[in-house]
């Protein structure tokens, strides 16, 4: 789940590098924060329900900025 997560976050950081620039700087900034507390949660206690946690997250984040089965996700 973890290198899942690792993946995920990967591809959003780019699609979000290949959008417009300027247009989701402050998204970039508040999403790397948001990951941040996730990993630290995960680092404290891995547990799969923090993992858990994380990867609906990802998945939200995906599906709110109609990212999520675009046919881009590999």
């Amino acid at each position: 789940i973890k290198q899942q997560c690792t993946r995920v976050k990967n591809r959003i950081e780019t699609k979000i590098q290949l959008a417009e620039k300027g247009t989701y700087s402050y998204f970039i900034i508040d999403f790397q924060n948001q990951c941040e507390v996730y990993k630290d949660r995960i680092k404290e206690c891995p547990t799969v329900e923090n993992l858990t946690d994380y990867m609906s997250f990802l998945d939200k984040v995906e599906k709110d900025r109609g990212w999520l089965n675009s046919g881009n996700n590999k």
